[in-house]
């Protein structure tokens, strides 16, 4: 077992400020917020991503967390409300290495608002649109999430990207799968274990946040089954996400 200390990123958690404690807001994590110009990759590539907010409620929606251009979130004013039929695409205050940040919308409109996020490969953007990530309100965040189905070739590169609101300790543990035939009843016995990875992080408070991303080990087998374990009790969330070392299009795995 692998125990590994890890620098956190931490971020400012876009909680309502004094021109919004009337209001109620549900939390979404945005886990990949890159800056427009893009940031260098593996082999040549240059990575973007693309948000998109619609509000389909009949009336204005107060939403926060994102960039009006003033200089960082906890100097602005109140942004606008989102008026009802409007789709836009806000920018974000997010911070290497991983890039991630919250938003917040009044909770009383949740279902009428959405949020879509995708990344891009720009340098290969004729012959790919990108790929879908998932917008993950807090209320999902739970101890342990499963992520079945992760390659460990050399042909791609898989990463576990793990989120969270404070500090604590983590394991990861991979299992071998059998995905080579269909099975008209399940074989007998239980994944074999391939191996485990520990991680300790420091204790942070609230408002802050933190975000990982773990390299999964290149153990020879085709596809991997993962547990991402909270061991402190801690909410969290996580995905893979799986990169073609030759033609740079990335797959998501989510829970």
């Amino acid at each position: 077992m692998r125990k590994t200390s890890v620098l956190l990123l931490l971020l400012a958690f876009a909680a309502p400020m004094a021109w919004a404690q009337n209001l109620s807001y549900k939390y979404f994590l945005v886990p990949i917020a890159l800056p427009v110009q893009g940031i260098p990759g593996a082999n040549g590539s240059v990575w973007t991503s693309h948000f998109l907010l619609r509000n389909d409620a009949s009336e204005s929606v107060s939403v926060i967390g994102f960039d009006i251009g003033c200089g960082g979130i906890s100097l602005c004013p109140p942004p606008r409300p989102i008026p009802p039929g409007l789709t836009f695409a806000p920018l974000f205050i997010a911070f290497p290495p991983l890039y991630m940040t919250w938003l917040g919308v009044d909770e009383r409109f949740v279902e009428q608002v959405s949020l879509s996020l995708r990344v891009q490969d720009v340098t290969r953007q004729g012959g790919h649109f990108g790929t879908r990530v998932p917008v993950v309100p807090e209320s999902e965040f739970r101890t342990t999430i499963y992520l079945t189905g992760v390659p460990t070739t050399s042909a791609y590169r898989s990463l576990v990207r793990i989120y969270g609101v404070t500090g604590g300790r983590f394991r990861l543990r991979y299992y071998a799968i059998d995905s080579t035939k269909p099975y008209t009843n399940p074989p007998v016995g239980a994944d074999r274990v391939l191996g485990t990875s520990d991680y300790e992080f420091d204790e942070n408070s609230p408002p802050y946040s933190f975000a990982l991303a773990v390299g999964v080990p290149e153990f020879g087998e085709p596809l991997v089954a993962i547990t991402v374990e909270a061991l402190d009790g801690e909410k969290i969330w996580a995905f893979a996400s799986v990169t073609h070392n030759e033609t740079q299009n990335v797959t998501i795995v989510a829970p």
